[in-house]
């Protein structure tokens, strides 16, 4: 895989590296006269990485329960609902008993948790003998360009406003309106 390198485009359309570790990688590693091929993506939007983050902070404190712990569960979970995780599936012989799955949800949701790490989050849901052991995937920038974590952003709000979620009968819009920095 190749390095990456954040560019800013000047207004005469040349570009230039947009910060010193960028100069310093450009400097390291690009020969001048060389050509080089380059995938053109848009880096995220902080602005809309802090809003995602206020928003589930509000969400969380209008909750009408306590079913989220803490508003980070509550983002481990919105993001395992809308998909932006990963999971693992168990399949039981239809001879267990309701109760010997149940408790191995128990022990599957303690053992990936620790093995997730401090803060870690992980979810298990039971169906028709299969059993998901789900986790949120990383929100980290280097993690999902631009494209996707719009989708996610967008998904996630849905989410906090649907009937399952901490504000069902708020819309995406008053949910933003209602924070008191949404930066």
């Amino acid at each position: 895989m190749g390095e990456r390198i954040l560019f800013i485009c000047t207004d005469d359309g040349r570009l230039m590296p947009a910060t010193a570790i960028d100069r310093r990688k450009v400097a390291d590693k690009l020969a001048p006269g060389r050509a080089y091929w380059t995938e053109v993506t848009l880096p995220r939007s902080v602005k809309q990485h802090r809003l995602l983050f206020a928003c589930i902070q509000k969400a969380w404190s209008m909750q009408p329960g306590e079913e989220w712990s803490s508003p980070e569960q509550l983002r481990a979970f919105a993001f395992c609902a809308v998909g932006y995780s990963e999971s693992v599936s168990y399949e039981f012989p239809a001879s267990m008993s309701e109760l010997v799955v149940a408790s191995f949800a128990t022990f599957a949701s303690d053992l990936l948790r620790a093995a997730r790490g401090k803060g870690g989050y992980a979810f298990i849901r039971q169906r028709q003998g299969r059993l998901l052991c789900e986790w949120p995937k990383s929100w980290a920038f280097e993690n999902l360009e631009a494209p996707g974590a719009r989708k996610v952003f967008d998904d996630v709000l849905w989410f906090l406003c649907s009937d399952d979620g901490p504000c069902p009968g708020t819309t995406p819009e008053e949910l933003i309106a209602s924070l008191d920095d949404p930066t």
